[in-house]
């Protein structure tokens, strides 16, 4: 499931779903703050505020993969939003953790072609 994270460009967290909360933990271990925003990703988003400041009248999408140090593999898409409730435009981001997309590809193609647990083993890898 996508990680779906609404923010300011003040960095200020408007909407987070479960699955974006857990991904961040996973990119800010040991931090007591959950969800705050990581750095990787929130480079990703100053990239769009700085677009936006040099091409006002142009709409972006930008699309980045990161891998982190704590192994972690993350797809991030970020648009801007206007929300009714939000005076100025908002960053939509799509997160999706990557291991976790390809491990359930792997399942998948495991069980069509009806591979033991250990050769299911295998290729998890």
């Amino acid at each position: 499931m996508n990680g779906i994270v609404i923010l300011t460009t003040n960095r200020e967290i408007v909407y987070i779903n479960n699955s974006a909360h857990r991904l961040f933990q996973q990119m800010n271990p040991g931090s007591l703050q959950a969800s705050l925003v990581p750095k990787e990703i929130w480079h990703v988003c100053h990239s769009m505020i700085e677009s936006r400041n040099l091409f006002p009248h142009q709409s972006w999408l930008i699309e980045a993969q990161v891998f982190t140090d704590s192994s972690v593999a993350v797809h991030i898409q970020v648009q801007w939003i206007q929300l009714e409730a939000v005076e100025e435009p908002c960053l939509l981001l799509l997160v999706t953790e990557q291991y976790q997309y390809l491990k359930n590809i792997a399942l998948t193609e495991a069980q069509h072609y009806g591979l033991t647990s250990r050769e299911k083993e295998i290729w998890l890898l």
